[in-house]
């Protein structure tokens, strides 16, 4: 039975490691609980913690209150220390560094008392590195060195490595000796190569990665400060060559992270290369991979890198002046930072000055500059300097001392080596003279030993009997638990049959929705009466779409309008409704009131429809949605079209030339200079102009042979191509580039997925 379960928990961490499979933790947990109580029970379930401490700490937790009461009973204290070890590490993981301190001490008291060097060691690395987390650099140096004796005692290659980067990285990150933080790491990875470890060779590269792009960003940095008005001009270090020691190494450790699914690096890999790109200004391929570190530090529910990432999202946005975008993301990343990371929170302090600066609210700006110097002092101070600097010395000086040691214990082995090659001489001489006697004992002894050797099998024989017996009743409680594990596979399919049947429901009801939107948008037999010449290209994300289009005629004015809202999938379907709803009486009022139908005065209305409806004011906590819309409105008695937009520009054409009116930048709804009114384009016509109106979906899809977004401009020379084409032709054509675009396979040989909901519209002049 005991072998069974243990297989049963080497399988579990087999296909954690993988990630390949969908683990039931549940019936692990069973078979660990039932498990006779003994020190390798107690050894599972530590196994079982380390490898679940990520995708289900809670269980992690509790299962480790059960390993440490089990030993506890069984004076077991090596199990006592690998448990405090790893239920501390599941802490760690979740940021809750208070915790996590706990119960390193524990597996430190515990590992003193088994006399597990080893373990020890294990236990002041991990406490450091809590120390260093907090920014108490002082205490986590002390700490490291303390491991790293122990380490180069007991000749653990793979433990020192590690060390090396603890150490490299404190150097950096307390601004002090920061050249040595270069030898360390480097001393690491030559370890780690000799030993072939691939995740500490990819460990070693992200930090020295690291180690360049801020070198690298103090150079860059200090070069543009200094440059004439010409040199600017002149782009003496043209962006394509920035930060190429960075990109080096962190290319490499991304390909390692790549090929063993080490996501946890992989974040910071791809956080790091997203921060290059922004320092650059290559906004889009910046925003993919910081977008990318963010889920992945989410996932794995990993804080500081969570925080770190809403920090390098927030510079993204400071960098392209969107002041409110990185002011959201600062505040992210602080409310995870003030459990897991100082340095976060310096960071955060500072660009919050800036963005505020940038929003001209110099109050908050001068108030987050004072929190970030205070912080930065404290961090920086000198008197932690100089106990680092003490601790360094005392480290060297243990280190000799250590080693004196052990030059005199063998001087003593030599010594005693000498005395007992004497001993053993006059000892030959006188068992020569005993030989003899021996001899003639051991004939006799043989004798004897016959007589007992018989009684010693007719022993064996009787307790082989016993273990057969044993191995009856072994087998009667392997057909027990078989029938357990029957039973528990019916209650899954049983589970299963009915999510299967929850999931049938809801898809139907989802359906019925998009039945309800389809009947609210303009019927195709109203649109074919009201534009002579004309498409739509509508392809919802999902089932429903958070994107819809509208047209009426009203007084002999055509108004036609496409419209992103906030969301996809049934929230942008809510949205697309209550639109609908507010345009029509919208126009009924104007028409009624007998006021001038503008597009700006269309939009101002709806907006303030919008913000009464969803009851926003402006407060931080309320709901942000609204709609990005273009919207026209076409005067055929004088040839005039009106025009407004709300983030989303008109595209006119005129033979084959592209006319562009860009839009307000205020979204339909609450947001940045709400309270200012939309602006009213009065725009010259002539018969066979080409309107064209559409929302984000269509530029913003990733695909292509590079992976990137299809963007504006190609959009813009898509229509400038095909302008003089029939408008239905130019449907087929931006339906079929639209496909090849994402039927480009990504990295993982996979199509790329449609992102958002796509609507383009267009239709002719003509009176």
């Amino acid at each position: 039975m005991k072998k069974i379960v243990i297989l049963l928990i080497y399988s579990l961490l087999i296909c954690l490691t993988a990630k390949t499979q969908t683990i039931n933790i549940d019936s692990s947990v069973t078979a660990l609980i039932n498990m006779q109580e003994d020190t390798n029970k107690v050894n599972a379930i530590n196994d079982f913690i380390w490898a679940v401490k990520q995708m289900a700490p809670d269980t992690a937790i509790y299962m480790g209150d059960i390993s440490i009461a089990l030993a506890t009973k069984l004076n077991f204290y090596n199990g006592l220390g690998y448990a405090g070890k790893n239920i501390g590490g599941t802490y760690y993981y979740k940021g809750l560094l208070d915790s996590a301190m706990k119960y390193y001490e524990i597996s430190l008291d515990n590992f003193e008392i088994a006399n597990n060097k080893q373990g020890v060691a294990i236990a002041f690395r991990n406490m450091g590195n809590i120390y260093d987390q907090k920014g108490d650099w002082k205490r986590a140096l002390d700490l490291y060195l303390k491991s790293k004796l122990i380490r180069e005692e007991i000749g653990d290659k793979k433990g020192l490595a590690a060390l090396n980067n603890s150490i490299g990285l404190l150097y950096k990150n307390s601004k002090q000796e920061e050249d040595s933080a270069i030898r360390f790491h480097e001393k690491a990875l030559a370890i780690y190569q000799e030993l072939d470890i691939k995740i500490g060779i990819a460990e070693s590269y992200l930090f020295i990665a690291n180690f360049y792009f801020d070198k690298e960003e103090e150079y860059y940095e200090k070069q543009e400060n200094n440059l004439t008005e010409e040199e600017d001009k002149n782009k003496i270090t043209p962006d394509s060559i920035k930060y190429q020691k960075t990109l080096e190494y962190i290319l490499k450790a991304r390909k390692i992270c790549e090929e063993i699914t080490e996501e946890r690096y992989l974040s910071i890999c791809e956080e790091i290369i997203g921060k290059i790109y922004t320092n650059r200004q290559q906004y889009d391929s910046a925003y993919k991979y910081l977008v990318n570190s963010i889920k992945l530090s989410i996932k794995l529910g990993n804080k500081a890198g969570t925080s770190s990432a809403y920090s390098s999202m927030g510079f993204y946005y400071l960098s392209k002046d969107e002041y409110r975008n990185a002011e959201a993301n600062y505040f992210k990343a602080l409310r995870l930072a003030t459990s897991v990371s100082p340095l976060i929170k310096s960071e955060c302090y500072k660009n919050l000055a800036s963005v505020y600066e940038g929003l001209k609210d110099y109050e908050k700006a001068y108030d987050f500059h004072k929190k970030y110097q205070h912080l930065k002092d404290s961090l920086e101070d000198e008197d932690n300097v100089k106990e680092m600097t003490k601790l360094s010395m005392q480290y060297e000086f243990d280190k000799v001392q250590k080693l004196n040691e052990i030059e005199q214990q063998q001087k003593d082995e030599i010594q005693k080596a000498q005395l007992k090659r004497q001993r053993m001489l006059t000892i030959f001489f006188i068992s020569g003279f005993i030989f003899m006697i021996i001899l003639a004992i051991v004939i006799f002894s043989n004798y004897r030993n016959k007589q007992k050797a018989n009684k010693m099998l007719e022993e064996k024989n009787l307790e082989i009997l016993a273990k057969n017996d044993i191995l009856q009743q072994k087998k009667l409680e392997i057909e027990i638990h078989r029938d357990e594990i029957s039973k528990n596979r019916d209650t899954l399919v049983e589970k299963n049959d009915k999510i299967e049947k929850q999931n049938k429901h809801i898809t139907d009801s989802i359906v019925y929705a998009k039945r309800i939107q389809s009947a609210v948008l303009p019927p195709k037999e109203y649109m074919d009466s009201i534009l002579n010449d004309y498409f739509i290209l509508f392809r919802p994300r999902d089932i429903v779409s958070g994107d819809f289009y509208w047209a009426t005629k009203k007084n002999d004015k055509l108004i036609v309008t496409a419209v992103d809202c906030t969301g996809h999938g049934v929230p942008g379907a809510f949205m697309s409704m209550l639109g609908v709803s507010f345009l029509n009486e919208i126009i009924n009022k104007m028409d009624n009131n007998e006021e001038k139908i503008t597009a700006g005065a269309i939009l101002d209305n709806l907006k303030a429809g919008i913000m009464k409806s969803l009851r926003q004011t402006g407060k931080d906590n309320e709901a942000k949605d609204g709609m990005d819309m273009s919207l026209c409105v076409v005067d055929y008695q004088n040839m005039i079209l009106h025009f407004a937009g709300a983030h989303n520009a008109l595209y006119l054409t005129r033979q084959n030339q592209l006319l562009q009116y860009k839009a307000d930048r205020m979204p339909v709804g609450i947001g940045y200079r709400h309270d200012e009114p939309f602006t009213n384009n009065e725009i010259e016509i002539f018969n066979n102009d080409i309107c064209y109106l559409f929302s984000d979906g269509y530029t913003d899809q990733f695909g292509g042979k590079d992976g990137r977004k299809y963007s504006a401009k190609n959009f813009k020379d898509l229509i400038t191509n095909i302008c003089l084409q029939p408008l239905d032709k130019q449907k087929e054509i931006m339906e079929q580039e639209f496909e090849n675009w994402m039927n480009y396979l990504d990295k993982k040989g996979e199509k790329y997925e449609q992102l958002d909901d796509v609507l383009v519209m267009a239709f002719k002049i003509s009176r």
